[in-house]
């Protein structure tokens, strides 16, 4: 569609008004993201607050009506950290991204420790790429009665690398079964300013079952370390760990 005009024609001594198009669509444009660009596993599209803006041969532009048939791109069917998303009106195209993150069910009364040893694979270390070495861990962490963020222990000693995380806050502690998520801020080698992502699996009565995933970013969001580089965010981890073991305990547990 495009705007239109109004033109007086004669014929047949009768004044007739005559709809021409004066402009065509040339363009479109995501002026206003939609509210929700996070959705989990099963999840429907929801475009509410988008704003996308036609611009038109004549230099004029107007808000256009879309709803969530304009929209391709969209699945749902499994978490990805980066799916694309195309919005078209009459041919013309514009993109915005989303990300897809599996759903969990946490369980508040639920905690969790550990401690071992893990082996750092290349490309962990981002200012050392070609760094290899182990690393020593020791964690813990669930909720308090009545309160809304975790509490517990988090260190890592990278060895090769002389470097020492330990962390100062936990925001967020999830634990879906035997998967354990525990996010927070920390220091490294007692510089403030950084956010870790903890992913660990309790493999059960045999610890070499078990499983680890650790990722630190600094305070411009930059990664620092992530011993599996390329994963996606929430992914299950990987790594298995050389000594020591991850536990998870049903019954809420205090950490001090």
């Amino acid at each position: 569609t495009g705007a239109t005009g109004i033109q007086t024609a004669t014929a047949t001594s009768e004044t007739a008004a005559v709809r021409v198009e004066t402009s065509t669509l040339e363009s479109i444009a995501i002026t206003t993201l939609p509210n929700k660009l996070a959705y989990t596993v099963g999840s429907e599209l929801d475009i509410t607050g988008m704003v996308v803006t036609g611009s038109y041969s004549d230099n004029s532009t107007e808000i256009l009506s879309i709803t969530a048939a304009n929209v391709t791109g969209f699945d749902s069917s499994k978490a990805v950290e980066s799916q694309t998303l195309t919005v078209t009106v009459s041919g013309k195209t514009a993109t915005y991204t989303i990300k897809i993150v599996a759903e969990l069910v946490c369980d508040p009364d639920s905690s969790f420790s550990g401690v071992g040893i893990f082996s750092s694979p290349p490309g962990a270390v981002a200012t050392k790429p070609g760094l290899s070495r182990n690393v020593t861990f020791l964690l813990g962490s669930g909720y308090l009665p009545g309160k809304k963020m975790p509490s517990g222990i988090m260190a890592f000693q990278f060895s090769a690398g002389k470097q020492l995380f330990m962390g100062t806050t936990q925001e967020w502690l999830c634990i879906d079964g035997n998967l354990v998520l525990l996010k927070g801020k920390g220091m490294l080698n007692g510089r403030t300013g950084y956010s870790y992502l903890l992913s660990a699996v309790d493999g059960g009565t045999y610890s070499k079952n078990d499983r680890i995933r650790f990722q630190i970013w600094d305070k411009s969001g930059g990664i620092v370390y992530d011993n599996e580089p390329g994963a996606e965010l929430y992914a299950v981890p990987d790594t298995p760990l050389s000594k020591g073991n991850i536990i998870i305990k049903k019954v809420k547990q205090v950490w001090r």
